[in-house]
């Protein structure tokens, strides 16, 4: 092989010597430019499902059934009373919703073209754990805590124009769920009512009220004592009255962390 001889000046030398550095620049960036790729990887977490519960009442009693309202009423009537007559008025009200509720219990009378409201009496008492039924709501049973459990005004006392027996958005809990002790009444506590099918058996409760019209014994005279409402016609001496039971939700938001939070609201 043949060899022949380059010649190079010292310009060129430069150039060579540049062009060299700028191609091993290039092969460096290159190379750098590989050290940018890197791993991925991707999970998802599915079923995360969060949908509103539901708090629902319905009422059933001698003139309304499954009214299922969230505030149901009723009305308590009775024609032609007379001195010592009573009136007992069963109602039984069932949380039919998905959620806890506590709830209370008030009335409103509303009275006639003359008010008999304060001279009627008025007396309440639930069944809550107790075992008693509409039959059972009569004389002489008001307190028995066999059956009726929840004692809210196990005695009779003076109608009112309205009346708060128990407060639904009250914050204190009964003392015992399906019960109601005296201690209950004074802290101000709500009555409570589990969700529909609750194991507790709790989520469905019975009321009973009797409204009674006292005899105060033989009149002195045609105008004064039970005659001062022996009117000319019948019925010019009345009340009527609206019971309403109110419910909210028992428990009220709370912050939780799962896994080990409940994943239900009742708890």
């Amino acid at each position: 092989m043949k060899t022949l001889p380059i010649s190079v000046s010292r310009g060129q030398q430069i150039k060579l010597v540049l062009f060299g550095a700028v191609v091993i620049g290039v092969l460096a960036t290159m190379t750098g430019r590989g050290t940018l790729a890197y791993f991925t990887t991707q999970v998802t977490s599915t079923g995360n499902t969060f949908s509103a519960g539901n708090l629902h009442f319905n009422i059933n009693d001698n003139n309304q059934a499954g009214a299922g309202l969230t505030a149901v009423t009723q009305s308590i009537t009775l024609s032609n009373m007379k001195p010592g007559d009573s009136v007992y008025a069963p109602m039984k009200v069932t949380n039919v919703g998905s959620l806890d509720a506590q709830y209370g219990v008030k009335y409103d009378a509303t009275a006639g073209s003359s008010d008999l409201t304060s001279h009627l009496k008025i007396r309440l008492v639930g069944r809550g754990s107790g075992a008693g039924v509409n039959a059972d709501c009569v004389s002489g049973s008001f307190t028995d805590t066999a059956k009726w459990n929840e004692q809210i005004a196990p005695s009779l006392a003076t109608l009112a124009a309205s009346h708060t027996f128990v407060d639904s958005t009250s914050t204190t809990a009964p003392a015992h769920d399906g019960a109601w002790v005296a201690a209950d009444t004074t802290a101000g506590a709500y009555l409570a009512l589990d969700h529909s099918g609750a194991s507790s058996g709790f989520d469905t409760d019975v009321l009973c009220a009797e409204v009674n019209f006292p005899d105060a014994g033989a009149p002195a005279d045609l105008t004064s004592g039970d005659n001062t409402y022996n009117d000319a016609s019948a019925g010019t001496w009345s009340t009527t009255l609206v019971f309403t039971l109110d419910g909210q939700q028992r428990h009220h938001p709370v912050e939780f962390d799962q896994p080990t939070a409940p994943t239900t609201g009742n708890y």
